[in-house]
């Protein structure tokens, strides 16, 4: 273990000393136009090569990068069109954010026919494949010199390791794209002789398969890809938790999953709460600052708006700590609480304004409606409580609970996962057969511990 930081430090040096590159879409919106360039140079190995350079400006700041090395007895002609195909990517990337890259699918094409050999950098395929206009740092594994040399700021050993630990969209879109024209022809094979109900039926299968397959997560997934999987694990099991009221049974199955609703709503009403507290307590010591002690109104004026603050902290505070109907009873018993005093105060956050807006309408709505009662008897017919819970459910993750969300969730998901592989048992089996012959995903389960009674 020790030995691993090392290296991880090392490489952290490294990236000190060569500084980051910082790269972002929005630099087509700068008067400087971004432009690569060709050179000559010589590779680490001492080989003469041509280097394609791009050159921008970021933050006022001048960026050179290293995109990639061909051999100096490459042709002109070919090294421009290569240096065309890459330009139109990268353009269109800072206008787009979905996950298609056909200006690097024809790159590739083109290297092929012609034999071209061009050698990417990792910076460069960070910077082909980037999307929109998010600024990010990208660590530097090479440079060129004013004369073209170029060196590599890492070893062979420590090159491999970023290599591995790298998001490669590139890579996995040209993996994506190979498989889909691959499983593409063997379909047309497939359905020869297929009635049009079992060719329904097996396309119905492959939409449930892509849609397990981009939610379920994997050894060796990196951290992107598991990123882009826990959400959509997440949106899935709100979808299919908020389903339960369009359900009208009733039994002990539907029970549980408004038990797994009411959890999961309690849990992001917490983490909203604790933010909630945060903010305040920032207000209340910008009205303590701003009280002049020679100035009675202004005393008066200031200790008004800190009591009132405490009160919204104190209901706040009984949220924090999953006591929901307490909140209520303080909010129409003890303490009146002014929900639009409340948000002007906690709308001003640029991140969150909006959300926590639209949280406090739809917890004043609630309490006006169900008061102090109990929460239970009124989830399934009283619509304020039911927008609450459908609001909680899809609010933004936040850090305070993430952890505990994505452990439910996962359990959620598993179970979802379960049902709708039992419920298309019929349909999958034929399905799971050209599956798992050319290495799709195959739509099974295990029988594990389930979060919903059966």
């Amino acid at each position: 273990m020790r030995e691993e930081q090392k290296k991880e430090d090392l490489l952290e040096k490294n990236e000190r000393e060569s500084g980051a590159i910082i790269y972002s879409g929005n630099i087509f919106k700068t008067e400087y136009r971004p432009r690569l360039i060709l050179r000559e140079g010589t590779s680490p190995k001492g080989n003469s090569v041509y280097i394609v350079l791009y050159k921008y400006i970021i933050d006022e700041k001048p960026q050179e990068v290293v995109i990639g090395t061909t051999a100096i007895s490459t042709k002109k002609e070919d090294i421009v069109k290569v240096i065309s195909y890459v330009e139109r990517q990268i353009e269109e990337n800072s206008q787009s954010q979905d996950k298609e890259y056909p200006h690097f699918l024809e790159l590739l094409d083109y290297i092929n026919q012609k034999n071209v050999q061009f050698d990417f950098t990792l910076e460069g395929k960070d910077i082909i494949g980037h999307k929109g206009e998010e600024t990010i740092r990208i660590r530097r594994t090479i440079l060129a010199d004013e004369r073209g040399n170029l060196q590599n700021r890492y070893d062979e050993e420590a090159l491999k390791k970023i290599q591995k630990n790298q998001v490669d969209s590139l890579d996995e879109y040209i993996e994506e794209k190979r498989k889909e024209d691959k499983w593409s022809g063997l379909k047309g094979v497939i359905f020869r002789g297929k009635s049009k109900e079992e060719i329904d039926n097996f396309l119905k299968a492959e939409q449930i398969a892509e849609k397990l397959e981009g939610a379920e997560i994997v050894l060796g997934d990196n951290r992107k890809t598991v990123e882009r999987k826990k959400e959509a694990q997440r949106k899935i099991a709100v979808e299919y938790l908020l389903d339960t009221y369009h359900n009208d049974d009733q039994g002990e199955r539907e029970e549980a999953k408004f038990a797994l609703i009411r959890a999961y709503a309690k849990l992001k009403e917490q983490a909203i709460a604790e933010q909630a507290i945060t903010e305040l307590d920032a207000f209340e010591r910008a009205a303590y600052n701003k009280i002049n002690w020679e100035n009675s109104d202004e005393v008066e004026k200031q200790s008004s708006i800190i009591k009132q603050i405490a009160n919204f902290k104190s209901f706040f505070r009984l949220l924090s700590q999953g006591r929901e109907a307490n909140s209520r009873t303080f909010a129409t018993k003890i303490q009146s609480i002014n929900f639009e005093a409340l948000k002007r105060i906690l709308g001003q956050s640029e991140k969150d304004g909006q959300e926590m807006q639209t949280y406090l309408d739809l917890k004043r709505d609630m309490i006006e409606e169900i008061k102090d009662g109990n929460i239970e008897q009124h989830e399934r017919k009283c619509q304020s409580v039911r927008k609450q819970y459908e609001f909680l459910l899809r609010s933004r993750v936040r850090d305070s609970v993430r952890e505990k969300e994505e452990h439910l969730v996962e359990g959620v998901f598993k179970h979802y996962k379960k049902e709708l592989i039992r419920e298309n048992q019929e349909i999958l089996e034929d399905y799971n057969i050209y599956a798992k012959k050319n290495g799709k995903y195959v739509c099974e389960y295990k029988d594990e511990p389930d979060v919903i009674i059966k």
